[in-house]
């Protein structure tokens, strides 16, 4: 008994040991592994800020979609990793900013663009059209290069609202409309909806939470364990059975094509539908993911009768 016992409290005792010796190591590597990655990033980081001193930050920015790290660049600015999804495949770029959020320079690490259309954003260029543009401003895109360099701007909106804290309120522009189509269309039935929930809001209206098949769940060519059901909030009057708001709670689909859908604007054309034989608009380049949204609403509209 007493040898089972001095044999748990060694083991007890080695493994303490081990894992004080293992923190021990890894705070004095960390400032070596940080330094090294910085070096291997510093001729893309010179690009941007040719004489900056830079500090790596990557844990701010660990638990955010679309970032991988972030280098502060003393008394300069900023210097974001962003990966994006392109028309190819994922687009790896730097893009450094001021304390204002004013792109000062991008650098772009790996692609797999169309050679003679989306690798345009790797020249001087497609640079110029961004470099001393306001974050917050609605970025220009380059013609025939449009999927690419959208997917870019994605990026760098979600950088500098990070930069901001939250507090860069960044306006969405005019949704591209693309074909109208009926809610009742066979061609949105493929996109399953179900309800997740109903309850009252306000005085007298009811808000759905919907779940709807996209993009990503059914016509996928790679299916990924990214891809999900989108989720929508639908309030509707129910004396008059109008639409009065949609809001999308979480995405599922492609992003950079169909996240294009989730627009205060583009949900504004849905209010006071009442009927399925309704015709809506969908989103140019977003088809799909509009099919789930409508889907979505068929749904809402045939409970609410």
């Amino acid at each position: 008994m007493k040898r089972a016992l001095y044999l748990a409290l060694f083991l007890a005792l080695t493994a303490g040991l081990a894992g004080g010796i293992l923190s021990l190591v890894n705070d004095l590597t960390k400032e070596t592994i940080a330094t090294a990655q910085i070096e291997k990033e510093r001729v893309n980081l010179v690009k941007i800020f040719p004489d900056g001193e830079f500090v790596q930050k990557t844990e701010e920015v660990a638990e955010i979609d679309g970032l991988t790290d972030l280098f502060e660049v003393s008394g300069q600015g900023y210097v974001y990793k962003i990966v994006s999804r392109g028309y190819g495949g994922e687009i790896v770029y730097l893009v450094g900013f001021d304390e204002n959020a004013t792109i000062k320079g991008i650098a772009i690490i790996n692609h797999s663009e169309t050679p003679g259309f989306g690798d345009v954003i790797e020249t001087d260029g497609y640079a110029n059209l961004l470099i001393g543009k306001s974050a917050t401003e609605q970025l220009d895109v380059s013609s025939g290069a449009t999927v690419s360099s959208v997917a870019i701007n994605s990026g760098i909106k979600i950088a500098a609202e990070h930069l901001s804290g939250g507090e860069i309120v960044i306006e969405k522009p005019e949704p591209t409309l693309g074909k109208k189509v009926l809610i009742s269309d066979e061609k949105v039935l493929k996109y399953k909806a179900t309800l997740v929930s109903k309850e009252g809001v306000g005085v007298d209206n009811m808000l759905y939470t919907v779940s709807a098949e996209g993009y990503g769940l059914k016509d996928a060519e790679y299916p990924s364990p990214d891809y999900k059901e989108n989720v929508f909030e639908i309030e509707v009057d129910p004396l008059t059975k109008e639409i009065v708001s949609i809001t999308m709670k979480e995405f599922g689909d492609t992003k950079g094509f169909g996240d294009n859908v989730d627009n205060p604007k583009y949900f504004e054309l849905f209010t006071g539908v009442s009927s399925t034989d309704t015709e809506v608009d969908t989103i140019s380049e977003a088809t799909i993911t509009s099919y789930s949204l409508i889907s979505a609403v068929k749904l809402v509209l045939e409970d609410i009768e």
